[in-house]
């Protein structure tokens, strides 16, 4: 038997037919399902609706705005102390050259710039030409099983550290 049409007609809350109406109380005098169906959907009908206790909407639109300036503090100290340690972490590793940079001559810099850079892509090509022979050798040397119990571990590992970051996250939301 086809139920899908009367648990629609039950579930929508839709105007049915006088036809309609008369083919759903023929089928629920036959199946027990949709006559059950019929019997939770009046109940639920019938209970009273309960309403929020007096001054709800406005204690929640307090909160709610608290919340919000907390969440903005939050995010202003978070970025002042990412560009704090921005601006520190680049004053640490400019200082060094800040002599250099105002003592030299618009050409002088250049090429120091020059040189810095073929230098840098120069240790770039030379690291990528060791570490591609060591992973040669790895692949090689380490049998594929450890190569994949590497990634396993690797992978719960992750899968841990990111669980218990949500815990956390969880539990700190619900101590504030």
């Amino acid at each position: 038997m086809n139920h899908q049409q009367f648990e629609e007609w039950l579930l929508n809350d839709q105007p049915l037919t006088p036809d309609q109406r008369r083919n759903l109380h023929l089928h629920t005098r036959e199946c027990t399902s949709c006559a059950a169906l019929e019997r939770a959907n009046f109940a639920l009908r019938a209970a009273p609706v309960a309403r929020p206790a007096a001054g709800f909407a406005g204690r929640f639109q307090a909160r709610l705005a608290r919340e919000r300036v907390v969440q903005r503090r939050r995010a202003l100290i978070g970025s002042l102390l990412l560009g704090v340690a921005s601006l520190v972490l680049f004053l640490w590793l400019a200082l060094p050259y800040l002599p250099f940079l105002t003592s030299s001559t618009p050409a002088g810099l250049i090429s120091t710039l020059m040189d810095s850079l073929v230098a840098f892509g120069a240790f770039g090509r030379a690291f990528s030409i060791v570490a591609g022979n060591v992973l040669k050798v790895l692949v090689q040397f380490v049998p594929g099983y450890v190569w994949l119990l590497v990634v396993l571990v690797y992978g719960l590992s992750s899968s841990l550290w990111v669980v218990s970051l949500r815990k956390f996250n969880l539990n700190s939301q619900a101590v504030a």
